[in-house]
């Protein structure tokens, strides 16, 4: 959607509406959430124990390596598409446009088949979904209609990891379950920022055609993990806290 809005009223403009959205967002925070009871205490030694610990730091890098995989293509979107599939750059938008739009979908579909089929089925269905989607990517002709189905296909499968991802996370510990959302929204973002800067240099030494296949990479890497996380949550014992 902002890649739609920035084509056609400017990126000013945009990031006066986000900023916008995130003051009525605050706002409607603050006078209808009516929760205000007191969290968990946390200090350092929490928070280094959820990240070296087997059951919550697995899980916790299997976040960050999904999204470290998803924008080691995503972060060059545009010029990818466009040295791919031969768009004119005007029009990139709407693909961006379409990929958000699936990722939407995607993500609406993940909270029921979680609550159908179990959160790690769904995990392994998204990862395993997005090699395949890299590797369709890389091995696609320059049809933009090919592109656009593969593009579509990617989106849904990337983006139907994260709910049961959450829901994972949140059961792993009752007392530190705050904590530990706090720790995944942060491995997104860290996955977000490697994943653009591999992006960056895979495209200077190996050119666009390489990303795909790197993203393939980190993400067979991080099916790994995840199905080592899987283990282990069954035989390692609970996080225990201080209280």
């Amino acid at each position: 959607m902002s890649g739609f809005l920035g084509s056609a009223v400017g990126w000013r403009t945009v990031m006066a509406l986000i900023a916008l959205l995130a003051l009525v967002s605050l706002m409607t925070i603050l006078l209808f959430v009516r929760d205000r009871s007191v969290g968990s205490a946390t200090s350092p030694a929490h928070l280094l124990s959820a990240l070296t610990g087997k059951r919550s730091g697995l899980v916790i890098f299997t976040t960050f390596l999904q999204m470290a995989s998803l924008f080691c293509t995503y972060a060059l979107f545009a010029p990818f598409v466009i040295h791919k599939f031969g768009i004119a750059a005007d029009q990139v938008f709407l693909l961006l446009l379409v990929f958000g739009t699936c990722g939407v979908f995607g993500n609406i579909l993940a909270g029921r088949l979680s609550d159908r089929f179990g959160v790690d089925r769904i995990i392994l269905i998204s990862l395993i979904g997005s090699i395949i989607a890299f590797l369709l990517v890389l091995v696609a002709g320059a049809s933009l209609v090919t592109g656009f189905f593969i593009l579509c296909f990617w989106a849904i499968m990337s983006m139907i990891f994260h709910t049961p991802q959450q829901q994972r996370i949140a059961n792993i510990s009752v007392e530190q379950r705050s904590l530990l959302l706090a720790l995944n929204a942060a491995a997104v973002y860290l996955g977000m920022s490697v994943g653009s800067w591999v992006s960056r240099t895979a495209s200077v030494y190996w050119g666009y055609e390489s990303l795909p296949a790197l993203s393939a990479a980190v993400m067979a890497l991080c099916t790994v993990v995840f199905l080592t996380s899987v283990r282990v949550l069954k035989t390692e014992p609970p996080i225990e806290t201080d209280t």
